[in-house]
């Protein structure tokens, strides 16, 4: 193995799929994080774009940190180093796992939100699961006795500085038509927030499912 591919895990994979597909072969190899929520962990290729992305077919590679699973065009008609693949995984989901405890105990004890904290509050909050969640730009809204009402914006191209109420039958219609870029993630009643995603990371709904997990928040995303 050259050492370019020991650089990272992810180089490693891209390594290994090159010897058992070809250097233009399309593989990709999911994580289901530990706690069954699949993501895709390292490709060949593009990454795979979309929500709620699943795998579909492939190989099983069952790990001590949850379950891997290779797809993608003939990858189960061809030999793979099982051995070599399965620590691969392995090291991908121990470094994972080992900076997301640490993070995960730091955010339990952040303060809870709800739709009666002050702006300040919310916007703090957010500012924390905006750097676990790293959005391309994100906007949070809260709802009020006259509509939603912008707390703070976050990211690329957006800013905000004064008061932004919007009628409550509008905010949907306005960011969530058909082929919306935005993800809404409402962590608490009254409280919703809009993020945009880069399309090259496909991991964000994994992040999410933990932080809910981490903040006990609950909540849903669509």
């Amino acid at each position: 193995m050259p050492i370019s591919a020991l650089e990272s895990p992810e180089a490693s994979f891209r390594y290994l799929a090159e010897q058992a597909i070809g250097s233009s072969g399309i593989a990709t190899l999911w994580w289901d994080g530990g706690i069954g929520y699949w993501a895709p962990w390292a490709w060949t290729g593009n990454p795979p774009a979309g929500q709620n992305l699943k795998p579909q077919g492939g190989l099983d590679i069952p790990t001590n940190w949850g379950r891997f699973r290779l797809t993608g065009r003939e990858v189960e008609n061809v030999k793979w180093n099982r051995d070599a693949l399965k620590r691969v995984a392995e090291d991908m989901a121990l470094r994972d796992l080992m900076a997301w405890n640490k993070r995960a105990s730091e955010m339990k004890g952040a303060s809870r939100i709800s739709n009666a904290s002050s702006s300040s509050d919310i916007a703090n909050w957010f500012e924390q699961v905006f750097s676990d969640l790293d959005p391309k730009s994100a906007m949070v809204w809260r709802s009020q006795e006259k509509g939603w009402s912008l707390v703070t914006t976050h990211g690329e191209g957006l800013a905000f500085s004064g008061d932004l109420t919007l009628p409550f039958d509008l905010l949907a219609p306005t960011f969530e038509a058909t082929g919306t870029p935005w993800t809404v993630w409402e962590p608490t009643n009254g409280v919703r927030t809009y993020f945009q995603f880069s399309a090259e990371d496909p991991r964000w709904a994994l992040r999410m499912r933990r932080l809910e997990a981490a903040t006990e928040v609950g909540g849903n995303h669509r």
